[in-house]
Formats: C-alpha cells, sequence, structure tokens
C-alpha cells in the first residue's frame, strides 16, 4: 500500500512539474499594464507601470507586493537599481485625449533601502514642450541620466546629475526629436539610446549626440539591451498601428547598426523589449499594439540560440507584453497588460515555429494605407504594398503629393520596385496648414487618400 502511494506521489509531482513547462502565469494581484521587470539579485525583483504601484519580490517571483511612490504618478516607465539599495523609477503624469497627447510633468522617484521606501527627487511641470520621462540610467551612485519627450514626436530632453540625483543640469539631445525610450551607457562618458526611430550616440558625457545609420522610420525603437559595451541589440516596431517586427544589432558599441529582422504585415507584432541572457539566447517580447489608449489582446514572444541570427516563435498567451528579464538561458520573466506576469525555468520552452526570412510579407493586392500620423506635423508616414507578379517583373510605382488645388507639390517615388511593403516618409516643413492628398500609380491600380498638415 506504502509503495502505491508513494508511486502515485511521485507520479503527481512529475505531472505537476511537466504542467510548468513553457510560460506560467504568476500571480500579480493588480490589473494595470504592468511596463518594466527587473532583479536586484537572484531574489529580488520590481515591476513597474501605469500606475503609482511598484511591485517587489523577494522570492524570486514566486509572489509579489505592491509598494507605492509618494506622490501621485499615475504612470512609470522605466526603472533602474545602481546597486542593491539604490534605485530609481521614471515616468510622469499625463491625460490622453482622442487625436492629441498632453503631458503634465515629468517625475524620478528614488529609493535606498531596496525598493521599501520611495522619495520624489525630479520633478518638472508646466513644461513648454510637456514632457514625460521615459527612461533612466546610472554608471555610478552619483552619475545618472533621464530622458524625457513626447511619445510620438517633438524636442527629447536629456538631463544629468552627478551628485547621486541631489541636482540636475538640463542637456539636449542636439535637437534630435524624438521620445527616449531606451539608455544604456558603458562608461560615464559613452553611451547609446533609442530616441523614436534614430539610434544616437555621446562619448562626452551626453553633451553632444551623433546619429547613426539612417533613421529607422516608421519603425520606434523601443528597447536597447546590450551583453558588453561593443554588443547590443535593439527591438521596435510602428505603433500605435500593428504590422511590424524589427531587431537590429551593433558589434562596435553602436557606431554601426545591422538589421537582423524587419517584417510587416498584418500578422506582425511590434517587439517592445529585448534581453540576452548569454550571448547566444536572446528574447524579444511584444504585442499587436503598444497600448497607450488601446486595450492589447496579442503577444509574440521570439527566441534565438544563435545570436539573433534566427528566430523562432514560442507559444504566448493572447495579452500584450512590455518587457522581458532573464537570470540565465532558462529562467526568465515577461510582463504586460492587465497586471500579466509570466515566468519560465525551462527557457519558454519549445520554439513552436521559425521565422521565415524569404523577405517582407507580400501583398495580395496593391493597398495605399492611410498616413500615421494624420493630422501631422510636419512628418507623417505613407505606406503602401505591391503583389507579386506572376510574370515577376517590377512595377512602375509612382507616388505623388497634391495640394487642395490639385497642383504637385513633390513626387516620393518614381521608380521600378519588386513586390512588398514600403513606407515613406513625408516632411511638410515648408508647407502651410491646410489639406493635401497622396496618390499611388502602378500597373492598372491607382488610389488617392487625403491628409491634413496641422501646424
Amino acid at each position: 500500500m506504502k509503495i502505491i502511494i508513494l508511486f502515485l506521489l511521485v507520479f503527481t509531482i512529475e505531472t505537476s512539474v511537466q504542467s510548468q513547462s513553457g510560460w506560467v502565469v504568476q500571480p500579480s494581484g493588480v490589473n494595470f499594464v504592468l511596463n518594466k521587470i527587473t532583479f536586484i539579485n537572484s531574489q529580488t525583483g520590481f515591476v513597474i507601470g501605469y500606475s503609482k504601484n511598484i511591485l517587489k519580490t523577494t522570492d524570486r517571483g514566486e509572489n509579489w507586493n505592491q509598494i507605492f511612490t509618494v506622490d501621485s504618478v499615475t504612470e512609470l516607465r522605466d526603472i533602474f537599481f545602481v546597486n542593491q539599495n539604490t534605485g530609481y523609477a521614471a515616468g510622469g503624469v499625463f491625460i490622453y485625449g482622442p487625436g492629441t497627447e498632453y503631458y503634465f510633468s515629468s517625475t524620478l522617484a528614488k529609493t535606498t533601502n531596496s525598493g521599501n521606501n520611495w522619495f520624489t527627487v525630479f520633478r518638472d511641470t508646466n513644461q513648454s514642450p510637456p514632457t514625460i520621462l521615459g527612461s533612466v540610467y546610472f554608471t555610478s551612485s552619483d552619475v545618472g541620466y533621464i530622458g524625457a519627450g513626447l511619445y510620438s514626436n517633438g524636442d527629447g530632453r536629456l538631463f544629468k546629475t552627478t551628485d547621486g540625483a541631489v541636482s540636475w543640469n538640463e542637456l539636449s539631445f542636439d535637437n534630435i526629436n524624438g521620445y527616449p525610450f531606451s539608455m544604456y551607457f558603458s562608461n560615464e562618458l559613452t553611451g547609446n539610446a533609442a530616441v523614436s526611430n534614430k539610434a544616437i550616440k555621446t562619448t562626452n558625457g551626453g553633451i553632444n549626440w551623433t546619429q547613426h545609420n539612417s533613421s529607422f522610420a516608421p519603425s520606434f525603437l523601443l528597447s536597447l539591451f546590450f551583453i558588453d559595451q561593443n554588443t547590443g541589440y535593439a527591438c521596435g516596431g510602428s505603433p500605435p498601428f500593428p504590422g511590424q517586427s524589427f531587431i537590429m544589432k551593433t558589434t562596435n558599441a553602436g557606431d554601426n547598426w545591422n538589421t537582423l529582422l524587419n517584417r510587416y504585415g498584418n500578422n506582425d507584432y511590434d517587439l517592445n523589449s529585448i534581453y540576452f541572457p548569454s550571448s547566444n539566447i536572446g528574447y524579444a517580447v511584444g504585442s499587436s499594439l503598444l497600448g497607450i489608449g488601446f486595450i492589447d489582446t496579442l503577444s509574440i514572444i521570439l527566441k534565438t540560440t544563435d545570436s539573433g541570427i534566427k528566430w523562432g516563435f514560442q507559444n504566448s498567451p493572447h495579452i500584450a507584453l512590455r518587457s522581458v528579464y532573464f537570470f540565465d538561458p532558462d529562467t526568465g520573466f515577461a510582463v504586460g497588460m492587465n497586471g500579466t506576469i509570466l515566468k519560465t525555468t525551462d527557457g519558454g520552452g519549445e520554439i513552436i515555429s521559425n521565422i521565415n526570412y524569404s523577405g517582407n510579407i507580400i501583398a495580395g493586392n496593391f493597398s495605399l494605407s492611410q498616413n500615421y500620423p494624420n493630422p501631422f506635423n510636419p512628418k507623417t508616414i505613407i505606406r503602401y504594398s505591391i503583389p507579386s507578379k506572376a510574370n515577376g517583373q517590377l512595377s512602375i510605382v509612382k507616388l505623388l503629393v497634391f495640394d487642395n488645388l490639385g497642383k504637385e507639390i513633390v513626387t516620393l517615388v518614381n521608380e521600378k520596385q519588386n513586390a512588398g511593403s514600403y513606407s515613406v516618409e513625408f516632411n511638410g516643413e515648408n508647407l502651410s496648414s491646410g489639406i493635401y492628398f497622396y496618390k499611388l500609380s502602378a500597373v492598372e491600380f491607382t488610389e488617392t487618400k487625403r491628409m491634413i498638415l496641422l501646424k
């Protein structure tokens, strides 16, 4: 009888362990959006999100408790710990309205006792232009950086402290417009930043910045992760509309970036976070929408085992994911919408399918999308798709812009193009506010759409 009971007990334990394969939901006790997860040691970690609440675990993510900041911050976007005691959480108060965004303050909170208590060390209100903190990074207990800006465009702002957040000096991003989603510094002088659709670098402590490669419009570089001072990865997409998975890599400290993955199509998702627990193994998570003002219902988890050369899909829940963190190649977490916290102890389980690298998703028909943003000032992105031809011939494509009197303003495209999905940036900086039209002509296809320039 004892042997039978022992067998049943062992069988039950083995079944329970097997059922935990892959990504498993952990109870968080909250239902708001979770933006970022980080750990300061093997047991203690933190999660921040669209609330003044900060979640903390002291048992390797098995249980999470809510702790609170000292003011009314309604959104936290980034968190960084200098050591096990001292950390910073960045965000601000904002109001979102249809068709526009208003940010009323930038706030940075600090803890000196492993997150048990937090107090405000930076507050910027009634700014012009209004901005919100999006990233924070400290190179030592004294020297740190925080970046602020508007979500989609606008002047990026940079602040630096050399006395542990007692005082701050405003630097600049050298008129590089955009929102600072992510920063990384290898030392007090050398750093990289993802500012909207641009990868930029400084070698003199943030005084000057250089933009590397071309602009990655319409992509937004949403996350940076460096394995060491030379090798780093960035991922992003084209929020707030789904349709792009974008990953790139540098091996020379951000002087140059090579695209590893760039897929368009209605079945592709934006990638919000990337993490490499080893030089070969990496993970990227994302969603069908970035989630600001929208309800996300779809997610994506990608994994690579060859330093980013090839990526494959893993099983994931139908909930948008914002951040990923790993202790080692097998043990890690992902967080996202509705208070979701996922944990894996086996590297996320199997790769269920590999990404097809034959190129961009090919459209079945010609299509011209509505420009975004619209209204715009002064730049907007126009997307269109060209279907494959049975005879393999290139299509002669023209994309023109007209004013409301029918006068041609500019020719954006006039060339032969392969089948695929394309995006073109239109800059109306030298034009007056008003209604404009853009027209796509290719073989037997013609379509015109309206856009509004509002200065």
